[in-house]
């Protein structure tokens, strides 16, 4: 596993806006205070693709039954990825500014 390097989190977020921002603690679109995003470091995230959201959406159904998924990540919300540290992919799910879950590929596992 690659050493964790600890920096400054530069995510933060508008719960107003409902919107990701970088940086700034005030949004530059409603001038709200943005917070904190908490995000396990190195805090690599990125957009989840419409891809990665139908992954984990059928994950979620075929885990809780089917609609789960679209409960969880709803249509219309920006839904952040963080690579988060582990022995293969493992990725934290973010959405309306909070880190919900985290999906993780199990080597052991077939």
């Amino acid at each position: 596993m690659a050493a964790i390097r600890l920096g400054k989190n530069h995510l933060r977020w508008c719960d107003e806006c409902n919107l990701p921002i970088l940086e700034n603690e005030k949004c530059p679109k409603c001038g709200n205070t943005t917070h904190e995003v908490e995000i396990t470091p190195p805090g690599e995230v990125r957009p989840a693709f419409e891809h990665d959201i139908k992954m984990i959406r059928d994950l979620v159904d075929r885990q809780f039954g089917e609609g789960s998924g679209l409960e969880l990540l709803p249509e219309g919300h920006v839904v952040l990825l963080n690579k988060a540290p582990s022995l293969d992919r493992m990725d934290e799910i973010i959405i309306d500014g909070r880190t919900i879950a985290s999906i993780r590929y199990d080597l052991g596992k077939k």
